[in-house]
């Protein structure tokens, strides 16, 4: 507001000089404390962590940064951000509340494996946990450590990540809610033959899940749906993996679905597998616009899974193509 204003205003209406001059003062430092009191909240969401100079005894803020994300997170507040402002290891985190961790703007955080999960997810029912431009690092086929482990809270976004080489799941989601993956490539997560790149599922409730232009490279499954999950997945790949993408039902009532948009299946031992198992819970795929090359097997179904084709996939080039269960129309 300006003192053009004022003056404009003091044209019509007859203020004292002095009362106009009180007025404009106080005009400019209202609008003066208003900005800083914005600028210091807006800091004070956010916290900070430095892998070249930080302290975990520091306050966490720009000037004085943590060294760990488990410093930072124990000190943020609740729908706050934890910012990494160089490549480094940040140590294991668990979180419990709604936050943001991101990377560095060049570059990815890294969280190598200690013990159990590099980022365990166990907040409130209304929490939203959003991590971005991390490289979490796991051991091989040591232990059974799963990269993220999400135990409960309303969502989970993972936005352009590396998750490489754990023993469990690279992304175990295993509660009701919602996850969104984008961006994000899984890969090298092996163990006996069992392990999952990303596996969804739960006992009860229902999840749901939207993986968007991810990559899912050698691992045991690509992308599995377990019981009560509904997964869309669109442009993403599927290479090198035992099965690349899978829905496997885990008993009676535990139906799981998958859509699969855009995507490839290549390179792997399966390319795509529907599987309701010997308890008999309902498994259903459906597939459009999809290529499914150069695998073992194509596509292939057990025990009363199902897979359906919108009639415009390339499923050809492998050792045996197998065949959809049926078809589903556009509309």
């Amino acid at each position: 507001m300006s003192n053009r204003f004022f003056h404009s205003l003091s044209a019509t209406i007859p203020f004292p000089k002095s009362r106009f001059k009180l007025l404009s003062n106080a005009a400019v430092i209202f609008i003066v404390c208003l900005t800083f009191t914005l600028v210091v909240r807006g800091q004070s969401l956010q916290k900070f962590v430095s892998a070249e100079n930080g302290r975990d005894s520091a306050p966490c803020t720009l000037k004085f940064p943590c060294r760990t994300f488990a410093a930072a997170i124990r000190k943020a507040p609740p729908r706050g951000e934890i910012i990494a402002l160089e490549a480094g290891d940040y140590g294991s985190v668990t979180i419990t509340k709604a936050i943001t961790i991101s990377g560095p703007a060049e570059g990815f955080a890294g969280i190598s494996f200690a013990s159990g999960a590099a980022v365990t997810i166990n907040a409130g029912l209304s929490d939203t946990v959003t991590l971005r431009r991390l490289a979490l690092n796991g051991p091989g086929t040591n232990g059974l450590a799963p990269g993220i482990l999400f135990e409960a809270g309303d969502a989970l976004s993972v936005e352009n990540c590396v998750i490489d080489g754990f023993s469990g799941p690279g992304i175990a989601f295993n509660s009701a809610g919602q996850l969104f993956v984008k961006d994000t490539t899984v890969r090298n997560c092996r163990q006996s033959g069992v392990n999952m790149g990303i596996s969804i599922g739960t006992r009860s409730g229902k999840t749901t899940a939207f993986i968007d232009h991810s990559r899912l490279e050698k691992n045991d499954f690509g992308l599995v749906a377990l019981g009560n999950a509904n997964v869309t997945v669109r442009d993403s790949v599927a290479a090198g993996n035992g099965i690349g993408f899978a829905v496997t039902a885990s008993g009676p009532g535990s139906a799981a679905e998958m859509n699969i948009e855009s995507c490839v299946a290549t390179g792997n031992e399966i390319g795509i597998l529907s599987t309701s198992g010997f308890a008999g819970g309902g498994a259903l795929v459906r597939v459009s616009n999809s290529t499914v090359t150069n695998n073992g097997t194509g596509v292939i179904d057990t025990e009363g899974g199902m897979t359906l084709t919108r009639g415009n996939n390339t499923v050809e080039g492998n050792a045996k193509d197998g065949a959809f269960t049926g078809k589903f129309e556009a509309k």
